[in-house]
């Protein structure tokens, strides 16, 4: 594969009572540089740059047994083909057993868990570190201040003709606290969303 090929990465969001399971996917496009912008760049001699875009965004119904959430994203993995290069999946707590079912599902895609901590961030590139169980461990503040910055500085959009939940993100998004969760909110996609992130801009 070449840097210039579209890379797609898949967050999930594991979730059962009262959370939903949900899913974003951020695809990662080269964009040319037009001759006005090589111009405009003066002595920097722009060439061009990664753009990002959330191009899924879903969830499923609350209580949703995990073989079911499972077969689903294998559906909807096989819907992006190879161009989706790794399925990030929060394997807090019992997010562990799920992976066990991930594995055996033999997935195109990479399947990497991550072991979300209410730790500060470590200093390791990254801002994770490998667990023991072969996980990425990640402090919270550090997960949910690369998306930050990531929407911050513009470096990704959502295409809501893509996102079938495109609403309900945006939303989630706006209401996002770095310390746990604000009464009655939901913060399932924002969080699918942030795994995406944090791995495809790696």
């Amino acid at each position: 594969m070449t840097n210039h090929e579209p890379w797609l990465t898949m967050g999930l969001d594991l979730g059962q009572a009262v959370n939903h399971t949900a899913l974003a996917v951020v695809e990662r496009r080269w964009h040319q540089a037009t001759v006005n912008e090589f111009i405009a760049s003066g002595g920097r001699g722009y060439q061009g740059e990664h753009r990002h875009t959330v191009v899924g965004a879903d969830r499923l119904a609350l209580g949703t047994p995990y073989p079911r959430v499972v077969d689903w994203v294998r559906t909807r993995a096989s819907e992006y083909g190879k161009s989706l290069k790794a399925i990030v999946v929060d394997a807090t707590g019992l997010g562990s057993a799920v992976m066990d079912l991930f594995h055996e599902a033999r997935l195109d895609a990479r399947v990497i868990g991550v072991q979300i901590t209410g730790a500060a961030p470590n200093g390791v590139h990254g801002g994770s570190r490998p667990t023991p169980s072969g996980y990425q461990s990640l402090a919270r503040m550090e997960l949910l201040t690369s998306l930050q910055v990531a929407i911050q500085t513009e470096r990704i959009q959502i295409s809501m003709s893509r996102c079938r939940e495109w609403e309900i993100l945006i939303r989630e998004l706006e209401n996002l606290r770095f310390e746990g969760k604000s009464r009655g909110t939901q913060d399932d996609l924002a969080f699918a969303l942030a795994l995406a992130v944090w791995w495809g801009m790696r």
